[in-house]
């Protein structure tokens, strides 16, 4: 199992592409001539790589390898400057920079750099090729870095800033395809000329390199951020600070709900700034059946799956990882770099989806331009009618009774790191003391407290607006409610996350005053979040 650093799930106890590479990997040639990129040429296609690197029209894709100057950290560090960059003939592409995780960089399964003598590199950045390639054909130019160097210290802080030291090193690279874009590079193929947009650059990132989404949006214009399994910190003390997604920057998470060394790791971090002013959306998808490693073709051929097969995942090979992952971030980065339509739900009155690239989601959603928000962590708050538990879920191994500590769910397993109204849903209402002078959508940031025990579906809730005139209006829930719908099945005993309720209010309430919101139902939530748009 490849190692990461570990993140308590807050709720429990607590490749190689199919081409040939025409450049060695070990170590970087000393001279310009060794230097120079050569193409790895794609198995699809008859292309030769000067009619694939020409091209102004959709081509194979080429990958050409590279390996620049060292880049040194510090007096006693260097770092190699080297990876891929594939391109399928598309001229002025948007940039899209993939980093890949933190895994063993060395085949005796250590992390040093240089690797023991006789002991071979692992490049975990060629198990990402196959990404570079989709990607450069839908219209991007890719670079992806071999990061394995950079990741072997276990500590992001110690020998060195490992965030800083990836500016350092990917900056060097965009510097030179810079060049390249204007013929002038000493080191990368002429067939660059023209190829990249680069006032527009898409950043995904794996595990680990989700360290990296702030210091990208810091240093590049126009950034759109994409993680998979990424580490986010999540609190185990009352203590700890989060670092939150840039507010002007489009951000998408995606966590594997099979993901057995991340965990969900965005599922939990993003809902706690549900009230940061955004301009624009931040988002996390959880896709069942989907785990950590295998979107990385290293990792995958090796055989190295992170998930427990509970007899439901042997239909969800590496394929169908990196299947949907193409498909995933070609949707998101065709939105968001170019204005593309898709299934993202960019703006408050877009609608949820409930599938995505093929494969059925559920989605946390913070969009731009609430008109009125109640947050269940904000100063003094209440929900009056209620006997509502303001309490926030602390890891199963960590035994200290805090103050604001949720009691254990009796069934399921529940997932937050944020402070939650715990209501009990009943006839009598609970007032969301949340007004505007005029709204279009309701979305609700919630979650069941854990599973019914008496065998229903879901956990009934109902809504009706109390406008400024008095009168009471029903806002109609769907039926069957995606986010509180009871997820036992025959090998689980269900587990939940907070997800938003998106409802586009009926005509009855629709831009008109609303004084307050009240809830009725059977079953218990956790609410984190009500906003009216």
């Amino acid at each position: 199992m490849p190692v990461e650093l570990s993140v308590m799930r807050s709720s429990i106890l607590a490749v190689l592409t199919g081409t040939t590479l025409l450049l060695g990997a070990c170590s970087a040639p000393s001279d310009d001539d060794a230097l120079k990129a050569a193409p790895e040429q794609a198995t699809t296609g008859q292309n030769t790589a000067a009619d694939t690197t020409t091209a102004t029209e959709k081509t194979t894709a080429t990958t050409y390898e590279f390996a620049l100057e060292d880049y040194q950290v510090s007096p006693d560090i260097d770092l190699p400057v080297r990876g891929s960059v594939t391109t399928a003939g598309h001229s002025n592409a948007p940039l899209v920079v993939v980093n890949h995780l933190r895994t063993f960089n060395c085949a005796d399964d250590t992390f040093a750099y240089p690797c023991p003598e006789g002991v071979d590199e692992v490049r975990a950045d060629r198990g990402m090729h196959y990404l570079a390639e989709d990607l450069a054909e839908a219209g991007y130019t890719v670079v992806v870095p071999d990061l394995g160097p950079l990741w072997a210290p276990e500590s992001p802080t110690q020998p060195y800033d490992q965030v800083e030291a990836w500016a350092g090193v990917v900056s060097a690279i965009r510097g030179e395809l810079e060049a390249a874009n204007q013929g002038q590079s000493q080191h990368l193929d002429d067939s660059l000329v023209g190829m990249t947009d680069f006032s527009r650059t898409g950043v995904f990132m794996h595990s680990r390199s989700a360290l990296l989404g702030n210091k990208a949006a810091e240093i590049w214009p126009e950034v759109s951020l994409a993680s998979y399994g990424g580490f986010y910190h999540v609190p185990e003390f009352p203590e700890d600070n989060f670092s939150p997604a840039p507010a002007d920057v489009p951000t998408l998470t995606i966590d594997g709900q099979a993901d057995e060394d991340t965990s969900q790791a965005a599922a939990d971090w993003l809902p706690e700034y549900v009230g940061q002013d955004r301009n624009t959306a931040a988002l996390n998808v959880i896709v069942p059946g989907l785990g950590h490693n295998y979107i990385n073709r290293v990792l995958s051929q090796r055989e190295f799956d992170d998930r427990i097969d509970d007899g439901e995942l042997s239909d969800i090979g590496a394929t169908e990882h990196e299947e949907f992952l193409a498909e995933a971030l070609t949707q998101w980065f065709d939105q968001t770099l170019r204005g593309q339509d898709g299934p993202y739900p960019l703006q408050a009155d877009d609608e949820l989806p409930s599938e995505l690239a093929g494969r059925e989601a559920s989605v946390y959603a913070a969009t731009p331009a609430a008109a009125e928000q109640w947050i269940a962590s904000a100063p003094e708050a209440q929900l009056p009618g209620s006997e509502a538990e303001f309490c926030r879920i602390y890891p199963s191994m960590n035994p200290v009774q805090y103050d604001d500590r949720c009691d254990f769910v009796d069934l399921g397993i529940v997932n937050s790191a944020s402070v939650n109204a715990r209501v009990q849903l009943t006839k009598s209402p609970a007032v969301v003391p949340v007004s505007s002078a005029g709204a279009e959508a309701l979305s609700m940031h919630m979650m069941p407290t854990g599973s019914r025990e008496d065998g229903k579906k879901e956990t009934k809730l109902e809504i009706t607006a109390i406008m400024d005139d008095g009168s009471r209006q029903p806002v109609p829930v769907p039926t069957p409610n995606p986010v509180l719908k009871d997820a036992t099945t025959e090998t689980s005993n269900g587990e939940y996350w907070i997800r938003t309720l998106r409802i586009s209010l009926p005509e009855t309430v629709k831009n008109r005053p609303i004084s307050q919101l009240e809830i009725t139902g059977d079953g218990s939530i956790d609410l984190r979040a009500v906003d009216l748009y």
